[in-house]
Protein backbone atom coordinates (compact mmCIF):
# COMPACT_ATOMS: atom_id res chain seq x y z
CA UNK A 1 0.00 0.00 0.00
CA UNK A 2 1.37 3.44 -0.65
CA UNK A 3 2.44 5.60 2.29
CA UNK A 4 0.77 8.37 -0.06
CA UNK A 5 -2.74 9.32 -0.75
CA UNK A 6 -5.61 12.13 -1.45
CA UNK A 7 -9.23 12.22 -1.65
CA UNK A 8 -10.93 12.66 -4.45
CA UNK A 9 -13.07 15.60 -5.64
CA UNK A 10 -14.71 16.56 -8.62
CA UNK A 11 -14.45 20.31 -9.38
CA UNK A 12 -16.84 22.34 -11.85
CA UNK A 13 -17.57 24.56 -14.69
CA UNK A 14 -19.66 27.25 -15.90
CA UNK A 15 -20.18 28.00 -19.29
CA UNK A 16 -23.39 29.45 -19.86
CA UNK A 17 -23.22 31.70 -23.25
CA UNK A 18 -24.36 34.59 -21.25
CA UNK A 19 -21.31 34.83 -18.76
CA UNK A 20 -19.37 34.03 -21.71
CA UNK A 21 -20.47 37.23 -23.59
CA UNK A 22 -19.85 39.14 -20.24
CA UNK A 23 -16.22 38.26 -19.56
CA UNK A 24 -15.26 39.21 -23.31
CA UNK A 25 -11.74 38.76 -24.43
CA UNK A 26 -8.10 38.87 -22.69
CA UNK A 27 -6.56 36.19 -20.21
CA UNK A 28 -7.47 37.03 -15.84
CA UNK A 29 -5.43 38.16 -13.31
CA UNK A 30 -1.60 37.46 -14.85
CA UNK A 31 1.38 38.50 -12.19
CA UNK A 32 1.52 41.76 -12.79
CA UNK A 33 -1.46 43.76 -14.22
CA UNK A 34 -3.52 42.42 -11.26
CA UNK A 35 -1.28 45.08 -8.87
CA UNK A 36 -3.46 47.48 -11.18
CA UNK A 37 -7.01 47.94 -9.00
CA UNK A 38 -9.24 48.96 -12.17
CA UNK A 39 -8.00 46.39 -14.10
CA UNK A 40 -8.68 43.77 -11.77
CA UNK A 41 -12.00 45.02 -10.81
CA UNK A 42 -13.14 44.67 -14.64
CA UNK A 43 -11.71 41.20 -14.56
CA UNK A 44 -14.00 40.25 -11.94
CA UNK A 45 -17.04 42.30 -12.42
CA UNK A 46 -18.75 38.84 -14.74
CA UNK A 47 -18.70 37.45 -11.11
CA UNK A 48 -20.25 39.54 -8.51
CA UNK A 49 -23.45 38.58 -6.77
CA UNK A 50 -23.18 41.27 -4.21
CA UNK A 51 -21.09 43.43 -1.90
CA UNK A 52 -19.96 44.41 1.29
CA UNK A 53 -19.26 48.56 1.67
CA UNK A 54 -20.28 50.99 4.80
CA UNK A 55 -21.61 48.27 7.44
CA UNK A 56 -24.15 47.19 4.35
CA UNK A 57 -24.76 44.24 2.01
CA UNK A 58 -25.93 44.59 -1.69
CA UNK A 59 -26.69 42.35 -3.48
CA UNK A 60 -26.17 42.82 -7.21
CA UNK A 61 -22.57 43.90 -9.20
CA UNK A 62 -21.74 47.31 -8.02
CA UNK A 63 -22.01 49.82 -10.74
CA UNK A 64 -19.27 52.42 -12.02
CA UNK A 65 -20.45 55.00 -9.23
CA UNK A 66 -19.70 52.33 -6.24
CA UNK A 67 -16.01 53.79 -5.04
CA UNK A 68 -13.31 51.30 -3.90
CA UNK A 69 -12.57 50.23 -1.33
CA UNK A 70 -15.49 47.44 -1.19
CA UNK A 71 -15.47 43.64 -0.29
CA UNK A 72 -17.36 41.77 -3.68
CA UNK A 73 -18.64 38.48 -3.37
CA UNK A 74 -18.17 36.59 -6.24
CA UNK A 75 -19.17 33.44 -7.99
CA UNK A 76 -16.76 31.55 -9.48
CA UNK A 77 -17.26 30.26 -12.79
CA UNK A 78 -14.69 27.56 -11.84
CA UNK A 79 -15.42 25.98 -8.47
CA UNK A 80 -13.40 23.30 -6.69
CA UNK A 81 -16.33 21.54 -5.94
CA UNK A 82 -19.03 19.60 -7.60
CA UNK A 83 -22.17 21.22 -9.19
CA UNK A 84 -24.59 21.02 -5.89
CA UNK A 85 -21.80 22.37 -3.40
CA UNK A 86 -21.68 25.80 -2.58
CA UNK A 87 -18.30 27.32 -3.46
CA UNK A 88 -18.25 31.38 -3.14
CA UNK A 89 -15.55 33.89 -2.70
CA UNK A 90 -14.79 37.47 -0.89
CA UNK A 91 -12.87 39.65 -2.41
CA UNK A 92 -10.86 43.17 -0.84
CA UNK A 93 -11.39 45.76 -4.09
CA UNK A 94 -9.31 48.72 -3.20
CA UNK A 95 -6.61 51.03 -4.44
CA UNK A 96 -3.47 50.10 -2.14
CA UNK A 97 -1.95 47.23 -2.27
CA UNK A 98 -3.49 44.88 -0.02
CA UNK A 99 -2.32 40.90 -1.04
CA UNK A 100 -3.34 39.72 2.61
CA UNK A 101 -5.29 40.85 5.49
CA UNK A 102 -2.27 42.88 7.05
CA UNK A 103 -2.57 45.46 4.38
CA UNK A 104 -6.19 45.74 5.29
CA UNK A 105 -7.53 48.74 7.41
CA UNK A 106 -9.97 48.65 10.37
CA UNK A 107 -12.58 50.12 8.74
CA UNK A 108 -12.47 47.72 5.44
CA UNK A 109 -12.10 44.53 8.12
CA UNK A 110 -15.24 45.42 10.44
CA UNK A 111 -17.28 44.77 6.68
CA UNK A 112 -15.20 41.72 6.15
CA UNK A 113 -16.43 40.56 9.38
CA UNK A 114 -19.75 41.09 8.77
CA UNK A 115 -19.79 39.38 5.51
CA UNK A 116 -18.13 36.32 6.97
CA UNK A 117 -20.15 36.19 10.18
CA UNK A 118 -23.37 36.11 7.88
CA UNK A 119 -22.31 33.58 5.01
CA UNK A 120 -20.86 30.94 7.87
CA UNK A 121 -24.42 31.19 9.09
CA UNK A 122 -26.16 30.89 5.99
CA UNK A 123 -23.60 28.55 4.64
CA UNK A 124 -25.06 26.58 8.13
CA UNK A 125 -28.46 27.08 7.81
CA UNK A 126 -28.41 25.58 4.40
CA UNK A 127 -26.47 22.58 5.42
CA UNK A 128 -29.40 22.25 8.55
CA UNK A 129 -31.87 22.49 6.42
CA UNK A 130 -31.17 19.81 3.28
CA UNK A 131 -30.67 16.22 3.77
CA UNK A 132 -27.75 16.12 1.06
CA UNK A 133 -25.46 18.38 2.53
CA UNK A 134 -25.81 15.83 5.80
CA UNK A 135 -21.94 14.95 5.33
CA UNK A 136 -20.78 18.03 4.32
CA UNK A 137 -17.79 20.18 5.81
CA UNK A 138 -17.71 24.05 5.74
CA UNK A 139 -13.95 25.17 4.89
CA UNK A 140 -12.49 28.58 4.77
CA UNK A 141 -9.43 28.76 2.44
CA UNK A 142 -6.60 31.42 1.63
CA UNK A 143 -4.05 31.24 -0.30
CA UNK A 144 -0.83 33.53 0.28
CA UNK A 145 1.02 32.43 -2.74
CA UNK A 146 2.48 36.39 -3.30
CA UNK A 147 5.21 35.53 -5.44
CA UNK A 148 4.88 34.08 -9.27
CA UNK A 149 7.50 32.81 -10.83
CA UNK A 150 7.48 31.43 -14.56
CA UNK A 151 9.75 29.13 -16.15
CA UNK A 152 10.95 28.87 -19.89
CA UNK A 153 11.30 26.06 -21.76
CA UNK A 154 14.57 25.10 -20.66
CA UNK A 155 13.51 24.79 -16.95
CA UNK A 156 15.00 27.86 -15.78
CA UNK A 157 12.90 30.81 -14.37
CA UNK A 158 13.01 33.94 -16.16
CA UNK A 159 10.57 36.24 -14.54
CA UNK A 160 8.11 36.95 -11.49
CA UNK A 161 5.95 39.03 -9.13
CA UNK A 162 3.22 39.83 -7.19
CA UNK A 163 0.38 37.02 -8.57
CA UNK A 164 -2.32 37.82 -6.18
CA UNK A 165 -2.54 41.40 -5.55
CA UNK A 166 -5.78 41.35 -3.00
CA UNK A 167 -6.93 39.40 -0.57
CA UNK A 168 -9.52 37.07 -0.99
CA UNK A 169 -11.27 33.98 0.72
CA UNK A 170 -12.99 31.24 -0.60
CA UNK A 171 -16.12 29.78 1.40
CA UNK A 172 -16.47 25.84 0.34
CA UNK A 173 -18.80 23.22 1.27
CA UNK A 174 -17.08 20.40 0.80
CA UNK A 175 -18.46 16.65 0.93
CA UNK A 176 -16.87 13.91 3.07
CA UNK A 177 -17.89 11.05 1.34
CA UNK A 178 -14.95 11.04 -0.92
CA UNK A 179 -13.06 8.23 -2.26
CA UNK A 180 -9.06 7.67 -0.93
CA UNK A 181 -7.08 7.33 -3.99
CA UNK A 182 -3.31 5.93 -3.47
CA UNK A 183 -1.16 8.14 -4.74
CA UNK A 184 2.65 7.30 -6.50
CA UNK A 185 5.28 9.41 -5.60
CA UNK A 186 5.36 11.13 -8.40
CA UNK A 187 1.78 12.29 -8.14
CA UNK A 188 2.12 13.07 -4.36
CA UNK A 189 4.17 16.14 -5.22
CA UNK A 190 0.77 17.56 -5.95
CA UNK A 191 -0.52 17.03 -1.92
CA UNK A 192 2.78 16.81 0.30
CA UNK A 193 4.91 19.48 1.17
CA UNK A 194 8.67 18.72 0.78
CA UNK A 195 10.72 17.81 3.33
CA UNK A 196 12.18 21.64 3.29
CA UNK A 197 8.85 22.98 3.84
CA UNK A 198 7.54 20.16 6.41
CA UNK A 199 11.18 21.10 8.55
CA UNK A 200 10.47 24.76 8.20
CA UNK A 201 6.85 24.91 9.49
CA UNK A 202 7.63 22.42 12.40
CA UNK A 203 10.43 24.94 13.46
CA UNK A 204 7.93 27.98 13.46
CA UNK A 205 5.14 26.81 15.37
CA UNK A 206 6.97 24.42 17.68
CA UNK A 207 8.10 28.09 19.22
CA UNK A 208 5.28 29.06 22.33
CA UNK A 209 6.25 32.67 21.50
CA UNK A 210 5.47 32.29 17.67
CA UNK A 211 2.23 30.86 18.72
CA UNK A 212 1.30 33.25 21.44
CA UNK A 213 1.69 36.01 18.60
CA UNK A 214 -0.85 34.44 16.44
CA UNK A 215 -3.33 33.30 19.20
CA UNK A 216 -3.06 35.51 22.36
CA UNK A 217 -3.12 32.81 24.71
CA UNK A 218 -1.48 29.54 25.14
CA UNK A 219 -2.41 26.94 22.15
CA UNK A 220 -0.89 23.33 21.13
CA UNK A 221 0.34 22.46 17.87
CA UNK A 222 -0.33 19.41 16.27
CA UNK A 223 2.14 18.07 13.28
CA UNK A 224 0.36 16.45 10.66
CA UNK A 225 1.29 14.60 7.24
CA UNK A 226 1.03 17.94 5.36
CA UNK A 227 1.68 20.64 7.75
CA UNK A 228 0.17 21.87 11.16
CA UNK A 229 -3.31 22.30 13.20
CA UNK A 230 -4.37 24.14 15.60
CA UNK A 231 -7.74 23.90 16.86
CA UNK A 232 -9.19 26.99 18.56
CA UNK A 233 -12.88 28.04 19.70
CA UNK A 234 -14.10 31.59 19.54
CA UNK A 235 -15.96 34.43 17.81
CA UNK A 236 -15.76 35.35 14.41
CA UNK A 237 -13.55 38.47 15.38
CA UNK A 238 -11.06 36.33 17.06
CA UNK A 239 -10.38 33.98 14.02
CA UNK A 240 -10.05 36.80 11.55
CA UNK A 241 -7.40 38.56 14.15
CA UNK A 242 -5.45 35.37 14.15
CA UNK A 243 -5.41 35.24 10.45
CA UNK A 244 -4.25 38.65 10.18
CA UNK A 245 -1.41 37.83 12.75
CA UNK A 246 -0.76 34.31 10.69
CA UNK A 247 -0.34 36.04 7.46
CA UNK A 248 1.95 39.02 8.90
CA UNK A 249 4.43 36.16 10.23
CA UNK A 250 3.90 33.38 7.22
CA UNK A 251 4.87 37.37 4.70
CA UNK A 252 7.69 37.83 6.49
CA UNK A 253 9.23 33.90 6.07
CA UNK A 254 8.15 34.53 2.58
CA UNK A 255 10.03 37.69 2.02
CA UNK A 256 13.07 35.98 3.94
CA UNK A 257 13.09 32.97 1.46
CA UNK A 258 13.06 35.14 -1.34
CA UNK A 259 16.23 36.98 -0.30
CA UNK A 260 17.79 33.81 0.30
CA UNK A 261 17.38 32.35 -2.61
CA UNK A 262 18.08 34.87 -5.71
CA UNK A 263 20.92 36.76 -6.64
CA UNK A 264 18.99 39.98 -7.52
CA UNK A 265 16.33 39.85 -4.88
CA UNK A 266 17.33 43.09 -2.84
CA UNK A 267 16.25 45.10 -6.16
CA UNK A 268 13.00 43.20 -5.92
CA UNK A 269 11.94 43.27 -2.15
CA UNK A 270 12.74 46.81 -2.17
CA UNK A 271 11.18 47.65 -5.16
CA UNK A 272 7.94 45.22 -3.31
CA UNK A 273 8.62 47.67 -0.36
CA UNK A 274 7.42 50.30 -2.50
CA UNK A 275 4.12 49.50 -3.92
CA UNK A 276 3.28 48.37 -0.25
CA UNK A 277 3.84 51.87 1.14
CA UNK A 278 1.73 53.26 -1.68
CA UNK A 279 -1.99 54.41 -1.22
CA UNK A 280 -3.10 54.42 -4.78
CA UNK A 281 -1.34 51.52 -7.33
CA UNK A 282 -2.79 52.93 -10.15
CA UNK A 283 -0.07 55.82 -9.66
CA UNK A 284 2.67 53.36 -10.16
CA UNK A 285 1.57 51.88 -12.66
CA UNK A 286 4.49 52.76 -14.77
CA UNK A 287 6.95 51.29 -12.64
CA UNK A 288 5.08 47.73 -12.62
CA UNK A 289 8.34 46.70 -15.19
CA UNK A 290 10.58 46.99 -12.00
CA UNK A 291 8.46 44.78 -9.76
CA UNK A 292 10.28 41.95 -11.94
CA UNK A 293 12.74 39.43 -10.23
CA UNK A 294 14.72 37.42 -12.70
CA UNK A 295 15.14 33.86 -11.01
CA UNK A 296 18.79 33.58 -10.93
CA UNK A 297 19.60 31.51 -7.80
CA UNK A 298 22.34 31.45 -5.38
CA UNK A 299 24.89 28.72 -4.93
CA UNK A 300 23.64 25.97 -2.72
CA UNK A 301 26.11 26.85 -0.27
CA UNK A 302 25.02 30.82 0.01
CA UNK A 303 21.39 30.03 -0.15
CA UNK A 304 21.60 27.61 3.04
CA UNK A 305 23.86 30.16 4.69
CA UNK A 306 21.38 32.96 4.55
CA UNK A 307 18.36 30.62 4.98
CA UNK A 308 19.93 30.13 8.90
CA UNK A 309 20.80 33.52 9.24
CA UNK A 310 17.79 34.97 7.85
CA UNK A 311 15.79 32.44 10.39
CA UNK A 312 17.96 33.55 13.27
CA UNK A 313 16.61 37.13 12.19
CA UNK A 314 12.92 36.10 12.30
CA UNK A 315 13.42 34.62 15.57
CA UNK A 316 14.72 37.81 16.62
CA UNK A 317 11.41 39.79 15.26
CA UNK A 318 9.06 37.55 16.72
CA UNK A 319 11.10 37.59 19.93
CA UNK A 320 11.44 33.81 19.81
CA UNK A 321 15.52 31.47 20.19
CA UNK A 322 15.42 29.05 17.61
CA UNK A 323 16.80 25.70 17.88
CA UNK A 324 20.22 25.90 16.37
CA UNK A 325 19.86 21.76 15.45
CA UNK A 326 16.75 22.40 13.96
CA UNK A 327 17.53 25.31 11.55
CA UNK A 328 20.78 22.91 10.65
CA UNK A 329 17.89 20.23 9.48
CA UNK A 330 15.87 22.61 7.53
CA UNK A 331 19.21 24.44 5.55
CA UNK A 332 20.70 20.83 5.08
CA UNK A 333 17.21 19.53 3.47
CA UNK A 334 18.12 22.07 0.56
CA UNK A 335 19.16 20.50 -2.79
CA UNK A 336 19.61 21.08 -6.77
CA UNK A 337 18.02 18.52 -9.38
CA UNK A 338 20.29 17.63 -12.23
CA UNK A 339 19.10 21.37 -13.69
CA UNK A 340 20.51 22.94 -10.76
CA UNK A 341 17.24 24.23 -9.75
CA UNK A 342 17.28 24.54 -5.66
CA UNK A 343 14.90 21.79 -4.55
CA UNK A 344 14.07 19.23 -1.73
CA UNK A 345 12.82 15.64 -0.98
CA UNK A 346 9.52 14.11 -1.04
CA UNK A 347 10.73 10.59 -0.41
CA UNK A 348 13.16 9.95 -2.69
CA UNK A 349 11.96 12.16 -5.14
CA UNK A 350 13.62 15.77 -5.79
CA UNK A 351 11.03 18.38 -5.82
CA UNK A 352 11.82 21.96 -7.02
CA UNK A 353 10.66 24.36 -4.81
CA UNK A 354 8.48 27.15 -5.68
CA UNK A 355 10.27 30.66 -5.03
CA UNK A 356 9.14 32.20 -1.53
CA UNK A 357 7.25 29.23 -0.78
CA UNK A 358 3.29 29.97 -0.06
CA UNK A 359 1.28 29.36 1.91
CA UNK A 360 -2.45 27.83 2.32
CA UNK A 361 -4.92 27.89 5.58
CA UNK A 362 -7.96 25.69 5.47
CA UNK A 363 -10.05 26.53 8.63
CA UNK A 364 -12.63 23.84 9.04
CA UNK A 365 -16.04 25.57 10.85
CA UNK A 366 -18.05 23.92 13.49
CA UNK A 367 -20.24 26.30 15.65
CA UNK A 368 -17.74 28.07 17.24
CA UNK A 369 -15.09 25.55 16.94
CA UNK A 370 -12.74 26.02 13.95
CA UNK A 371 -9.76 23.40 13.41
CA UNK A 372 -7.20 25.48 11.52
CA UNK A 373 -4.68 23.90 9.08
CA UNK A 374 -1.36 25.46 7.79
CA UNK A 375 0.50 23.70 4.87
CA UNK A 376 3.21 24.96 2.89
CA UNK A 377 2.41 24.96 -0.70
CA UNK A 378 5.77 24.81 -1.90
CA UNK A 379 6.42 23.07 -5.18
CA UNK A 380 6.08 24.33 -8.69
CA UNK A 381 3.34 21.60 -9.78
CA UNK A 382 1.20 22.21 -6.32
CA UNK A 383 -2.10 24.50 -7.08
CA UNK A 384 -3.53 26.00 -3.92
CA UNK A 385 -4.86 25.01 -0.80
CA UNK A 386 -7.18 22.31 -1.91
CA UNK A 387 -4.34 20.25 -2.74
CA UNK A 388 -2.01 20.88 -0.42
CA UNK A 389 -4.62 20.01 1.84
CA UNK A 390 -4.84 16.51 0.24
CA UNK A 391 -7.31 16.72 -2.47
CA UNK A 392 -6.89 15.88 -5.91
CA UNK A 393 -9.58 16.65 -8.40
CA UNK A 394 -10.40 13.88 -10.70
CA UNK A 395 -12.39 15.48 -13.62
CA UNK A 396 -13.95 19.24 -13.98
CA UNK A 397 -17.99 18.73 -14.40
CA UNK A 398 -18.95 21.38 -17.22
CA UNK A 399 -22.16 22.99 -16.58
CA UNK A 400 -24.35 25.48 -18.41
CA UNK A 401 -26.40 27.45 -15.89
CA UNK A 402 -26.17 28.88 -12.23
CA UNK A 403 -26.80 26.19 -9.51
CA UNK A 404 -30.08 26.55 -6.82
CA UNK A 405 -28.42 26.90 -4.29
CA UNK A 406 -26.45 30.48 -5.65
CA UNK A 407 -30.47 31.88 -5.17
CA UNK A 408 -30.77 30.40 -1.69
CA UNK A 409 -27.61 32.36 -0.72
CA UNK A 410 -28.92 35.54 -2.32
CA UNK A 411 -32.74 35.74 -0.78
CA UNK A 412 -30.86 34.97 2.35
CA UNK A 413 -28.33 37.90 2.03
CA UNK A 414 -31.20 39.91 1.06
CA UNK A 415 -33.40 39.36 4.13
CA UNK A 416 -30.22 39.97 6.19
Amino acid sequence: MSKYSAQVLQGTILEDKKSKEKRGKGGFLDPWSSLIPDYTREKLSPDFVAYFKDNQVTVGRPDEGVEMPYWGLLFPKRSYLPPDFPHLQMWFLGKNFAPSLQFIDFDERKDFEKGVRLLVDIYQRLFDQQSKYEQTKLGLAINATPFSFIKNDEGKYFAGGQSVRTFHLHFLGVPQDLETKELTEKEAVLVYPTKFSHLLLKLIFNQNGIRKFIFDQKIDCQETDRGVRFSFDGEIKELIAIIGRLDELMYQVQLSLIYSFYQDSEHFLDKLADFARTMDLEKMEKELDELILLGYERSLPVTKDLVNKELHRLGRKFGVDFDNKAIDQVCQSLTTDDNEDLSSWLGEKKVVLRPGMGYGTMVWVNNGDFEINIVPIDSMESEGTMESNGYIFSERIKVDQKPEWLDYFLDQLASD
